[in-house]
C-alpha cells in the first residue's frame, strides 16, 4: 500500500512511521525524498512523522510536545517547498498530535505554537495528520486554528478514516489550494 500510494503521489504526510530500511526503499523507489521528525528511537530506528515529496524542501522545523501523562514526545514537522512556476511557496504541517492529557491545555499548546509559525507563512498551507480529536474540546482547539489561518478542511465522499470514540482523528486542511478528490 505505502508502495503504491508513494508512486501515485507528489506528497506523503505519515505519522507513528518507524523509518525502517523498507520504507525507505519504498520512497526512494518512488522517487521521494522525505525529511523525519523523529518523537523516539528504538533499536536505533526512529519513529516519528514523515514527510516525502518529489519537490526538494527549502526549509523545515520540527516541534516536538512530550505526552503530559506518559512523556513520549509527539512530532510535528513543518516542511517548506517551492511552487512550480510561481514565487509561492507551500507550506506543510504533518502533525501526530499529543493523545494521553485529561485537560485541553497542552494539547492547545501544541497547535498553538504550530498555527505561530503558520501564521508568518503567506502562501498556500496543507495541516494534516493524526490529530487525535477524540473529543469536542480536541476539535474546538484544531477549529480555531484552522480559522485563524483561514484553512478549510477537505471533505471524503468516502470517508474511511480512523476513529477513536466514535470521532475521526485523522484530518486533511488546506488554504490557497484546490482540492481534487
Amino acid at each position: 500500500e505505502l508502495a503504491r500510494m508513494a508512486k501515485s503521489n507528489d506528497i506523503l504526510l505519515l505519522q507513528e512511521v518507524t523509518l525502517s530500511d523498507g520504507v525507505q526503499e519504498v520512497l526512494h523507489a518512488a522517487g521521494l525524498r522525505w525529511i523525519l521528525a523523529s518523537s523516539f528511537s528504538i533499536n536505533d530506528t526512529d519513529i516519528g512523522v514523515l514527510t516525502a515529496s518529489r519537490a526538494v524542501p527549502i526549509a523545515s522545523c520540527a516541534q516536538r510536545t512530550p505526552e503530559p501523562l506518559l512523556r513520549l514526545p509527539k512530532s510535528a514537522m513543518i516542511t517548506w517547498l517551492r511552487v512550480k512556476d510561481s514565487t509561492e511557496t507551500l507550506a506543510i504541517a504533518n502533525v501526530h498530535a499529543i493523545n494521553f492529557t485529561l485537560v485541553v491545555d497542552d494539547y492547545r499548546a501544541q497547535f498553538d505554537a504550530l498555527a505561530g509559525v503558520l501564521a508568518l507563512h503567506r502562501g498556500p498551507i496543507i495541516l494534516g495528520g493524526d490529530l487525535n480529536t477524540w473529543s469536542e474540546a480536541r476539535a474546538a482547539a484544531v477549529r480555531d486554528v484552522a480559522v485563524k489561518l483561514g484553512l478549510v478542511e477537505v471533505a471524503y465522499a468516502d470517508d474511511r478514516r480512523s476513529r477513536f470514540l466514535g470521532r475521526q482523528v485523522d484530518y486533511v486542511f488546506v488554504r490557497g489550494l484546490e482540492v481534487i478528490t
